[in-house]
This record gives structure tokens, sequence and C-alpha cells, in this order.
């Protein structure tokens, strides 16, 4: 997201767009939160677009394949990486 956000901003069409500052990066019920400050609605339809893919995403090693998330804490995680980290209460999404 961070690449696109910058790709976008350096491109010469949206040089005058005001710059992108990051207030607070944090994960909240087993999802990205971004809050930031600057850009536009393109800007914003990516942090939007991350944000909601983010619960589909293993938080571990990024697979997209059997994830689901745990209870209590909440952490994103894929199958594998449950089992490898022996983790407990934990369902797959669309099981």
């Amino acid at each position: 997201m961070c690449d696109s956000i910058q790709s976008y901003l350096t491109s010469n069409a949206h040089k005058d767009l005001s710059p992108v500052v990051a207030v607070q990066v944090k994960e909240k019920f087993g999802e990205l939160r971004f809050y930031h400050t600057g850009g536009d609605d393109i800007i914003f339809g990516m942090v939007w677009l991350a944000e909601s893919l983010s619960n589909t995403i293993c938080e571990e090693c990024g697979s997209t394949e059997h994830v689901g998330q745990t209870s209590g804490w909440i952490m994103t995680r894929c199958k594998q990486c449950v089992i490898n980290s022996k983790i407990q209460n934990w369902k797959e999404h669309n099981a």
C-alpha cells in the first residue's frame, strides 16, 4: 500500500497533492488500521482496500489460503501458521 501511495504521489500528474503522512498504523480486531493526513480520494481508496483485505491475509506469512482468526486477542493467521504455532481458538473464514 505504501509503495502504491508513494508511486501515485510522485507521478507528474499528482505532484500538487499534499503529502501523505502516516499518523498511526496499528492492528485492531485482527485488521490493519492506517490513519493518515493528506492525499485525495484515490489515496483513501488505496487505504480502504488494504484495510479491507488485511483480514484475508495471514499476518505471519502473507498467505491468502485457509485464513481465519483467533478469538480473544484476535490474530489473522492461515491454517499452517496456526498449526506451526499451536494456536488455540482459531476458526477459518468461510469454513
